[in-house]
């Protein structure tokens, strides 16, 4: 885990071992470094993407959540204990469309909200639809930008992001050793 300050807030960035298709694990793995997070003084920690269920496109359909989510709950409820914003990847359901690859925010405040990738890696289309909306919150002031690897790629997403006044552009990415060199 990676933390970052940044006009007062602290970001913790968590890379974290993703058992396949396992999100009851995943998720407790996930609240293991949110309480690591929050005892460090974060403010936010962030996830890569599709960290609850794996970078499986395959099982997307499958493991696709609806937005009321016993998880999402579990997620929210952690937040609110630990007072911190949770960003963690997974993929969302899409009425009458594939899956979205996404993330879902949970606020201390009990609030939630998500995000879905807008730009795909090559092959990503055959198992997921895009999201077609930016998102921007406010964590102690500070403006930030979410993106989800593929996006940051993008310059008109980042674009977006400057047009809102972000002050922060955090991309929830997963990049294998062999397409490090692509993406950077």
């Amino acid at each position: 885990m990676k933390f970052r300050s940044t006009s007062g807030t602290t970001i913790a960035l968590v890379q974290l071992p993703v058992v396949k298709g396992a999100v009851a694990e995943n998720l407790e793995t996930h609240l293991t470094y949110i309480q690591q997070a929050a005892v460090r003084g974060a403010d936010l920690v962030v996830f890569p993407e599709l960290s609850l269920t794996g970078y499986e496109l395959e099982l997307l359909e499958q493991l696709a959540l609806l937005k009321d989510s016993e998880v999402f709950d579990t997620l929210s409820t952690a937040a609110v204990a630990h007072n911190i914003v949770v960003i963690a990847g997974c993929p969302l359901i899409s009425e009458g469309r594939k899956p979205k690859i996404g993330a879902v925010i949970c606020f201390p405040s009990g609030e939630r909200a998500f995000y879905a990738k807008q730009y795909l890696h090559e092959g990503e289309a055959v198992y997921c639809s895009t999201g077609n909306e930016s998102y921007l919150c406010t964590v102690n002031g500070t403006r930030i930008a979410l993106a989800i690897c593929a996006d940051f790629a993008n310059p008109s997403h980042a674009e977006a992001a400057s047009a809102q006044q972000a002050e922060v552009y955090i991309a929830s990415a997963l990049i294998s050793e062999a397409g490090y060199e692509v993406d950077a």
